[in-house]
């Protein structure tokens, strides 16, 4: 039981990390942001799309490839957000 709630917990963050302010904390230091196409911050929601894909085990090699290939994430075009500098 205590497994269960510790993954649920995990899951949870990572889906949500990005709503805390538009980044997460490895963004912050970057001094990076998720905005959206109106300039806004990553909501709640959007975090939970754009995260969406790293949950499932062959599409996060996908996002990975596409990092690395200086491309945006699969996520970031489904939830419509693009990372920028501050």
């Amino acid at each position: 039981m205590v497994w269960w709630v510790a993954l649920s917990v995990i899951v949870l963050a990572l889906l949500l990390r990005d709503g805390i302010g538009g980044r997460s904390l490895g963004k912050q230091v970057l001094g990076l942001r998720i905005l959206t196409p109106r300039g806004e911050r990553c909501g709640y929601g959007r975090s939970i799309v754009r995260n969406l894909p790293l949950l499932i085990p062959l599409w996060n090699l996908i996002e990975v490839a596409l990092v690395l290939a200086g491309k945006p994430r699969s996520g970031d075009r489904i939830a419509r957000t693009t990372v920028t500098e501050e």
